[in-house]
């Protein structure tokens, strides 16, 4: 990789080296895909796993040339999660077996540690830890009974729940005031373990300082 140090010098597309200081406030977005593990929202006796997606603003202050705090808001969403062969209970009391679907639309909120080690070169590692809460509206919610073709329709389910986060990854900052980074993230519900998202995060942002 030492080869490319001097072309970018040349193309000048970005210094060889880079250090975060203290006083900066960055602005990011991120997005990319998710696999989340999902309890079903009716009677919590079923789970599945899903693919999924979101995308998110964080801001974070420089407290120091590694340590950052700040806040970030999201919304992630599913569409056609199945929880094969669950049994809920019908208005008329009946607990037919059959496929449970629906549609799920998330936002997340919480306070951010960002801590970035200064390697004084463009590229960093980092680990990112986020303690907030979710919203989750479970919606289109429909089960069909098994080798039949009936079907019974659920109003929305809404849920708000605590949530933490981890996401470890790397930086790269271009002439100290753009930054692009790509991560692997999880985040649960620290209630219920048994609901989990995993994230490949893709970020980029703008430098203040």
């Amino acid at each position: 990789m030492r080869f490319l140090r001097p072309l970018l010098m040349l193309v000048g597309l970005a210094p060889v080296t880079s250090s975060a200081d203290s006083r900066e406030i960055y602005v990011l977005l991120s997005g990319g895909p998710s696999l989340l593990r999902l309890e079903d929202p009716l009677e919590g006796a079923a789970s599945a796993s899903a693919a999924g997606g979101g995308i998110g603003v964080t801001a974070y202050y420089g407290l120091t040339d590694e340590l950052h705090l700040g806040a970030s808001v999201g919304i992630q969403g599913a569409s056609n999660v199945t929880y094969a062969g669950t049994r809920v209970t019908l208005p008329s009391g009946s607990r037919p077996l059959g496929d449970l679907q629906q549609d799920l639309l998330g936002l997340s909120f919480g306070l951010v540690a960002h801590y970035r080690y200064d390697t004084g070169a463009a590229w960093a590692p980092f680990a990112q830890l986020e303690l907030g809460g979710q919203y989750r509206r479970h919606h289109h919610l429909v089960h069909l009974v098994s080798n039949t073709e009936l079907g019974a329709a659920f109003p929305d389910v809404s849920k708000v729940s605590p949530a933490a986060g981890l996401q470890l990854g790397l930086e790269y900052r271009f002439r100290n005031w753009l930054t692009t980074s790509v991560g692997l993230g999880v985040t649960t519900n620290p209630a219920d373990l048994g609901q989990v998202e995993f994230r490949v995060p893709i970020t980029v942002g703008i430098i203040f300082g």
